[in-house]
C-alpha cells in the first residue's frame, strides 16, 4: 500500500480554485515478479484466486468455505474450505444476476439455513445447507426497491441474539446538497417518524442502518444521521 508521500498531490479545478479535483488518482503498478507481501514471522501469504471482477467482501461460512461478493460480475462466489489451506482454487458461482452484491450473512449464524446477500437494489436470501457451493433455490426478496443512486455498497450483519439483521445504506450524494429546505419545526416533525438526524428528499432512507426481521416483515431505521 502506498504511503501519503507516494501519492500525487491533489489538483484544483481551474474554474473553481476552491473545489478539489479528484481525477488525479494514484497509478496502480503490478507487483514485482516473485514477491509477496511481508508478514510477521510464522505467517505466510499464498495466492488463492486472482483476476476476479471487483471482489469487495469476504465472509467465512461456519464450515470454513469462503464466500466472496464479486460486485463487478453480480455474483456471490464460494471457495471450498480446503482452498484456504494452500494453492490456487477456482470458485463456484453460488448466486448470479445480482446488482453489485456486497454484504453476505449466514442465518442462523451457527447452523445457517439461508445465505443473505445485500445487493445495491435489494436484500435477498437463498436456501442453504452447510457445504452448498450453489444456492438450493432462487433468490427470495427480503427488502425490495433500495434506491441505488451514488453510494451503492450495502453491508449486512446479524444481531448477537440472532433475531434481527442490519443493512447499511449509503447516501445519495456527498453533502446532501439537493435536499429541499425545511423549517426547524418541519425537521423536528420529520425526525419523530424517521429518526434523529434522518435525511429527506432524495436522501430519505439513505445514509443509515436499517434493521429487519429475517422474513423482512418489519423494516425500520436503526441508526440515522450517519452522513
Amino acid at each position: 500500500m502506498a504511503g501519503g508521500a507516494d501519492l500525487p498531490s491533489p489538483s484544483l479545478d481551474q474554474n473553481d480554485p476552491e473545489a478539489p479535483d479528484f481525477e488525479r488518482l494514484p497509478k496502480v503498478v503490478d507487483a514485482p515478479q516473485g514477491r509477496m507481501p511481508a508478514v510477521p514471522q510464522g505467517f505466510t501469504v499464498q495466492v488463492v484466486a486472482k483476476d476476479l471482477n471487483k471482489p469487495r467482501v469476504i465472509r467465512i461460512a461456519p464450515n470454513g468455505d469462503v464466500f466472496v461478493a464479486e460486485s463487478g460480475s453480480g455474483r456471490a462466489l464460494v471457495f471450498p474450505a480446503e482452498a484456504a489451506k494452500g494453492g490456487a482454487s477456482t470458485p463456484q458461482a453460488f448466486a448470479e444476476n445480482l446488482d453489485r452484491p456486497f454484504g453476505i450473512a449466514f442465518y442462523p449464524p451457527d447452523d445457517p439455513r439461508y445465505v443473505y446477500v445485500a445487493a445495491a437494489n435489494q436484500v435477498v436470501r437463498f436456501p442453504y445447507r452447510s457445504g452448498d457451493r450453489k444456492a438450493r433455490g432462487p433468490a427470495e426478496v427480503i427488502i425490495a426497491d433500495i434506491p441505488t443512486k451514488r453510494h451503492w455498497t450495502r453491508d449486512l450483519a446479524v444481531s448477537r441474539d440472532g433475531q434481527r439483521l442490519f443493512v447499511s445504506i449509503g447516501s445519495a450524494s456527498n453533502v446532501a446538497a439537493g435536499m429541499p429546505n425545511k423549517s426547524p419545526e418541519e425537521i423536528k416533525a420529520f425526525e419523530r417518524t424517521h429518526g434523529l438526524g434522518a435525511a429527506w428528499g432524495e436522501e430519505e432512507n439513505r445514509a443509515l442502518v436499517r434493521v429487519f426481521d429475517p422474513e423482512g416483515g418489519s423494516v425500520r431505521n436503526f441508526a440515522t444521521g450517519l452522513r
